[in-house]
């Protein structure tokens, strides 16, 4: 009988299937183990061999003969028919090979602008309740603070299909260029510096029944002189000036404030609609995730996509505690440690991770 339960990512599978070796799985004994692997990754792989149908046949060929089990994602499923068709010559097919693959890819772009939007809300929301609750950015006349809030939610929410829109397109123009991670990683932050720039100046608007840009769509010099004074750092003031704060969000910015904040951010999430949606698995890898943002200094990578909705697969069963997730991704390794300390520990058995 087989001890575990293994959940295979993307380059364990080419590892497996001897398309990528990697030294420190070679006396790894996959026959030990039930096998498998989800969409998400199956998926990455075919994109990733788009123009190879060989390959592509050659990633399929466990899941048709039934070495490794497939694990469905709701949000991104491959159907059984999809696998035949891509991996036999079928004249039923509906679609041809490369319609297929072009409709899996159509539907990755819409899963990762889904998830980079929603990322988006969530570092908003971190990032206002930190400035709110924990730098004193509110008012105490109560008709100030309820307009401050409204508005703030009305900023957030009047423009989310815009910026899915945008993430949307600057994946398609990634993919095309094989740029897809700097593109659209590039977009958050952009958009995450014109946030918390706007949040500035709407905040000293009310504060100073006023506008606080010049007739340049600038930052004023008073606006300028207000927040140096308040905060009694120009640094930290040139870093939301110029749009940066986020693109260099160093080690020690906040960090108590915004864990806090993070903290509270996760808590209201367990009573949220999208409770239905994420499992914990996937609440505690966001929470890992924006700990690791900004906490640690570390950017978000376009992986951290695949690996939160892969993390979505080890709640198949929360009586079964017999899952273990193997991955050669370090930085997913060192997210699991919190996220699933197994998994975790598994890797450093396997060498995988120094920690």
């Amino acid at each position: 009988m087989k001890t575990y339960k293994i959940i295979i990512d993307t380059n364990v599978l080419y590892h497996y299937l001897d398309i990528s070796i990697n030294p420190k799985l070679k006396d790894f004994k996959f026959e030990e183990y039930d096998l498998y692997i989800t969409s998400v990754s199956l998926i990455e792989a075919i994109i990733h061999f788009q123009k190879d149908i060989n390959k592509i046949e050659k990633l399929l060929k466990p899941i048709i003969e039934e070495e490794i089990t497939l694990i469905g994602m709701r949000f991104l499923p491959l159907s059984n028919n999809e696998i035949n068709c891509l991996y036999y010559d079928i004249d039923t097919c509906l679609k041809n090979k490369e319609d297929i693959i072009n409709s899996l890819l159509e539907l990755k772009i819409e899963q990762e602008a889904g998830f980079l939007r929603w990322f988006y809300i969530m570092i908003f929301d971190v990032t206002s309740n930190m400035m709110i609750s924990k730098r004193g950015y509110n008012f105490e006349e109560i008709k100030k603070q309820e307009y401050f809030y409204k508005t703030l939610h009305i900023m957030k929410e009047s423009n989310l299909q815009y910026i899915y829109t945008l993430f949307q397109e600057e994946l398609k123009t990634g993919y095309l260029e094989n740029s897809s991670s700097d593109k659209a990683l590039m977009l958050l932050y952009d958009l995450l510096d014109s946030t918390l720039l706007s949040f500035f100046i709407f905040y000293y608007e009310v504060k100073y029944n006023g506008k606080v840009v010049d007739k340049n769509n600038s930052l004023s010099k008073d606006l300028l002189d207000k927040i140096s004074s308040e905060f009694n750092s120009d640094k930290y003031v040139e870093s939301i000036k110029n749009k940066t704060f986020f693109k260099n969000i160093k080690k020690k910015s906040y960090n108590d404030n915004y864990l806090n904040s993070i903290k509270n951010i996760i808590k209201e999430l367990n009573h949220d609609e999208v409770q239905d949606r994420l499992k914990n698995i996937g609440l505690r890898f966001i929470e890992s995730l924006l700990k690791k943002i900004f906490i640690d200094g570390s950017k978000l990578r376009k992986n951290d996509i695949e690996d939160f909705l892969i993390t979505q697969s080890l709640n198949l069963d929360v009586s079964d505690d017999k899952y273990l997730f193997l991955t050669l991704d370090k930085k997913f390794i060192n997210l699991i440690e919190d996220t699933h300390p197994k998994s975790f520990e598994f890797a450093q058995k396997l060498g995988l991770t120094k920690k």
